[in-house]
């Protein structure tokens, strides 16, 4: 019997990817910035949701569809609520490695949190 690893250099291709953020908290969240690591074939639209109400879309063009590349979102402070969501889609299939979001909740002023959400 032969015995197979497997593995893969990048994450699989998708056309969505659907995000529920879980802050830790109750409070009002603001998402001050958006970062997405991806490799992917063409334009993908962001749109952030709160508490189950859509939020302004925003569309990223990667400058290129060889390599994975970082891309940042600007954000007003417009997109804030308590249960954060992000849906990423693309006409054109995408590979993400992970999204990573720079938050504040209510209580914390000036502290700003990151998180980091791997595919």
């Amino acid at each position: 019997m032969d015995l197979w690893i497997d593995y893969r250099e990048r994450p699989l291709g998708r056309l969505i990817w659907d995000l529920e953020i879980d802050t830790g908290s109750q409070d009002l969240t603001w998402i001050r910035e958006i970062r997405i690591k991806v490799l992917a074939a063409g334009p993908l639209t962001i749109t952030p949701y709160f508490d189950g109400t859509v939020f302004a879309s925003y569309t990223a063009t990667p400058v290129t569809t060889t390599t994975p590349v970082i891309i940042p979102v600007p954000i007003g402070r417009e997109y804030k609520g308590r249960t954060p969501r992000l849906l990423v889609t693309s006409s054109y299939e995408f590979s993400p490695y992970w999204i990573e979001i720079r938050y504040r909740g209510t209580g914390n002023v000036s502290e700003k949190k990151i998180q980091r959400i791997t595919s």
